[in-house]
This record gives structure tokens, C-alpha cells and sequence, in this order.
């Protein structure tokens, strides 16, 4: 299994469950993220998934082990003389049968999710500060989500 993770895909984030019984893999393949899956219990590759994005950079599973999380930045790269873009997403999966529940843009690379999955921070930049971002528990919409909170400022360093 790995080495053939290795050597057919570029893999750029794992999470495990925290029962134990199901590892996802991100990966690339042909310039596009795909998330590999498997059932430890019985060994069995799962369905893989294909995010709208080119490489994952977090992936995390929620404490309860029923949803997981993806979260990727805007890629943008030329072929020939016409440059394509990418956009980067904040994806929260169901974690039994791969449904998407709640997807938003993104372009910050530095996320954390919390373990109760309702919602997650980033840093935002240039602004020297970070925000906190709680989904919206409804059915998949693209871009649903309910609220981002404040951003909360670096404190100073005096």
C-alpha cells in the first residue's frame, strides 16, 4: 500500500480516525488532489474523492471521527500562453459515505480545525491577524457557511 502510494502519487497530507478505522491519504494526481481512502477493519480501499483543487495542504478528522476536513490554497500555473487558476476550498466531509457537507473558498495556507468540527482558524496575512470560521450545519451548498468571526489581531510586541 505505501509503496504504491509513493511511487503513483505525490501525497501531501494523512489522517487517521480516531477509532482507528479508516486512513485517508491526500494526494496529486495529474496535477489534480485526490483523496485516497481505506477501511483498516477490513483493509479495503474506500471510494477515492476528488476535491475542485490541485493539492491538499491540511486534513484532519473531527474528534467523533464522523466528518472530515480538507483544506486547500488557489494554485495558478501557466500551459502555453494561457494561465489557469485553481481556487483553493475548505471542504467538511462525511466521513462514512464521502458526501460533501459544507465547501468554501480559500486561499490561506496555514489552517487548524477544531476537534468538534464546527469550525476552524486561519491566519490572514496581511493583516497580522487570524480569524475563526464556524460552518453552517446545513445541507451541502457551495460557499455555505455562517459566519467568520472578527479578526483578532497579533498582540504587540512591546
Amino acid at each position: 500500500c505505501s509503496s504504491d502510494l509513493e511511487s503513483a502519487y505525490n501525497a501531501t497530507a494523512l489522517a487517521l480516525s480516531p477509532d482507528g478505522t479508516q486512513l485517508i491519504a491526500a494526494a496529486q494526481e495529474r496535477r489534480m488532489a485526490v483523496l485516497l481512502r481505506w477501511d483498516l477493519t477490513t483493509n479495503k480501499a474506500l471510494p477515492s474523492l476528488y476535491p475542485p483543487s490541485e493539492s491538499i495542504k491540511t486534513l484532519s478528522f473531527a474528534a467523533d471521527g464522523g466528518k472530515f476536513f480538507t483544506a486547500s490554497i488557489t494554485m495558478r500555473y501557466t500551459m502555453g500562453d494561457e494561465l489557469k487558476v485553481i481556487p483553493g476550498a475548505v471542504i467538511a466531509w462525511d466521513a462514512k459515505n464521502g458526501a460533501k457537507l459544507v465547501e468554501m473558498s480559500n486561499n490561506q495556507q496555514l489552517i487548524v480545525f477544531a476537534p468538534d468540527g464546527a469550525r476552524f482558524a486561519r491566519l490572514v496575512p496581511h493583516e497580522n491577524a487570524f480569524e475563526v470560521v464556524e460552518f453552517t450545519p446545513a445541507p451541502y451548498r457551495p460557499g455555505l457557511m455562517s459566519s467568520i468571526l472578527p479578526a483578532i489581531e497579533w498582540p504587540s510586541r512591546d
